[in-house]
């Protein structure tokens, strides 16, 4: 990814919240596009006013056209969340007549670490949806019909469970490398090697 900060073409913007508050450090511009909406650019600039005074070399002075004197430098995630939590600045952007957004609260929370339970919020998980919920599905009857293989006989080597109908029923057109790497950890005896004439 050449530029972690910004929203990449297949996130949406609760994805995209998600991700960055991972991130340790951020550009101040990046953080305050995440947290407070702008509307008002009055409003934003009483934000950056206050951030100054404990960012400093985050948030430098500006001239009056609103362009930095020197470069900001990167602040840390964690410790600008921790300043909108102590400073109620929400309350502040609230009685500046701004409105709070969700991902606000949802960025806020998850750089402080309170929350990372997507059910909390309406985002599923990519587990759960798109073009892996079908392969997940195999993996799992996959799984499922060589155990019962293995039971049945526990001398069947791995091969012979990909080879065998139900697997290949259960994922057709599966390379024999996936499945492979789908059921090698339930295998009895997983020696390499052929096995043992008798």
């Amino acid at each position: 990814m050449k530029y972690p900060e910004g929203q990449q073409k297949d996130e949406n913007r609760e994805v995209y919240i998600r991700r960055i508050s991972k991130l340790p450090i951020l550009h101040p511009k990046t953080i305050l596009c995440a947290v407070f909406q702008i509307r008002n650019q009055d409003a934003l600039r009483y934000i950056e006013d206050c951030a100054r005074l404990v960012f400093p070399k985050a948030f430098p002075p500006t001239d009056r056209n609103g362009f930095p004197l020197i470069n900001p430098e990167n602040i840390s995630t964690k410790a600008f969340a921790n300043w909108v939590v102590e400073e109620n600045i929400f309350e502040a952007w609230l009685n500046l007549g701004q409105k709070v957004s969700p991902f606000a609260e949802l960025f806020i929370e998850l750089a402080l670490g309170k929350t990372g339970n997507p059910t909390k919020h309406s985002a599923k998980t990519k587990a759960n949806q798109g073009r892996w919920a079908e392969s997940n599905k195999q993996k799992k009857s996959v799984r499922q019909i060589a155990k019962k293989l293995w039971q049945q006989n526990k001398k069947r080597t791995i091969k012979y469970v990909i080879w065998h109908n139900d697997t290949n029923k259960a994922a057709p057109n599966k390379a024999e490398s996936t499945l492979r790497s789908w059921i090698k950890d339930l295998a009895p005896s997983n020696k390499p090697g052929r096995p043992k004439k008798k």
